[in-house]
């Protein structure tokens, strides 16, 4: 993600993250993010703010926080909570954050988006499994039940048996869960 221009001398900068953010509908995440002062003065009396663009997202920890100097070349990490609504699940959500600081005795403000995708949670909770013979072949039986906030479609069960590994079976169905 690139840096903010102030001008051609001012330079507020997000290090490149290369992982994605991530929120888990229905329950409380924390979300991180950096801000790095690629000047050369200290940036003085520096305050962040984060806004959350959907009524959706609800932040639940720190949303503004007030620093005294961010040295140049150096990174500050800014955390909070959030906690994001099942209705958001799969779609895209964007916050703002916004910075105001003093650099060369002026004072400057720059802001950014922040995006991240809502996912929702899969909880398989299984119950009396066994292996019934029909027939003398094995059948595996039993209750998947998906606690979670979304729906599952596909898992995988894999059988193995507890002989040594290197006699090991494994058996691998794939069972639809409604």
């Amino acid at each position: 993600i690139p840096g903010l221009e102030n001008n051609n001398t001012d330079r507020i900068g997000i290090p490149p993250n290369n992982n994605t953010v991530s929120l888990v509908a229905g329950r409380v995440d924390e979300l991180k993010f950096n801000i790095t002062n690629t000047n050369n003065n200290p940036i003085i009396d520096a305050v962040v703010s984060l806004v959350s663009e959907s009524s959706s997202i609800k932040i639940l920890g720190d949303s503004k926080w007030n620093l005294n100097q961010i040295d140049p070349y150096t990174t500050q990490q800014f955390l909070t909570r959030v906690f994001a609504s099942k209705s958001l699940i799969n779609s895209p959500v964007s916050f703002k954050v916004s910075i105001q600081y003093i650099n060369n005795n002026q004072a400057k403000s720059d802001s950014f988006n922040l995006g991240a995708n809502v996912k929702g949670d899969i909880t398989l909770n299984i119950n009396d499994l066994a292996v019934n013979y029909i027939g003398g072949n094995p059948n595996l039986v039993g209750n998947i039940l998906n606690k979670g906030n979304t729906l599952a479609l596909f898992t995988t069960i894999e059988i193995s048996s507890p002989s040594s590994s290197s006699s090991s079976l494994a058996e691998q169905s794939e069972v639809q869960v409604q």
